[in-house]
This record gives structure tokens, sequence and C-alpha cells, in this order.
């Protein structure tokens, strides 16, 4: 069976844009802790950016095992992407944040502080991209 989809399914060039916007953040945050020799942030592995290709938007970091952060897509790079958001808002993200990673979220309030001593802000925290086990 064939999905027929709308033309207007996918806005192409902003996908695309999208895509380069996340992939240009991305490499400059890796490219930063590598500048500065960052290979773990209290206690957690940073992987090593290895290559980069610019036209394909695809980064190779090397392998790691936990615990380890990775995915720095939405991260800011000398700012903070959160600091559009007010006290009270900030607030419930942590909140969240702390709930979501349970008896670990020292761990990871850890890696968040302990990047931005590096100009690197991470505004996605989820077990996914700082994993303690």
């Amino acid at each position: 069976m064939k999905i027929e989809q709308p033309d207007n399914f996918f806005d192409r060039p902003q996908v695309i844009r999208d895509a380069k916007e996340l992939y240009l953040k991305e490499r400059a945050v890796y490219r930063r802790l590598n500048e500065r020799d960052v290979c773990s942030v209290a206690g957690f592995t940073v992987p090593r950016l290895l290559d980069h290709h610019d036209e394909l938007f695809v980064i190779e970091i090397e392998f790691v095992t936990p615990p380890f952060v990775v995915d720095f897509a939405s991260s800011g790079l000398d700012s903070n992407p959160l600091a559009k958001y007010d006290q009270e808002q900030m607030d419930e993200q942590f909140r969240e944040w702390q709930e979501l990673f349970g008896g670990n979220w020292s761990r990871a309030k850890a890696v968040l502080y302990g990047l931005r001593a590096h100009g690197v802000f991470l505004a996605d925290l989820n077990p996914r991209n700082i994993v303690c086990e």
C-alpha cells in the first residue's frame, strides 16, 4: 500500500535549514570541547569529535560507554538558550528534569553546570543525552 503525502507535507527548505542549524551548533560545541581538551565533565565522558561533513551534516564522534554526555544540537555556545524563560518557567523545567533523572538528578545537574564552565549551555537534558548507566 502506498501512502500519499500532500505536496506540502514537508517544507523541504525548512527541514534542510533546521538540520543545518542543528548540525552547525553541535559541531561548534564538539570543536570547543576538543579545543579545550575536555574529555570528561563531572565524571561523564565527552566523546571526541573525529570528523565531520558539512555538506551532509554528519558528525563522527568516538565511541563511548556510560557514563557519558552526547547530543549538543540544542545547546547554546557562550549563551544560554533557556535565558528567554522567566524564573518560574525555569523552576518548572528543573523540576521536570529532576523527575526525569530521579536518583541521578544530582549527577545530571553536575554535568549541566560542568559544561557551562566551558561555555556550553545544555537545553535538552534527558537520559538519552546524559547517560548515567
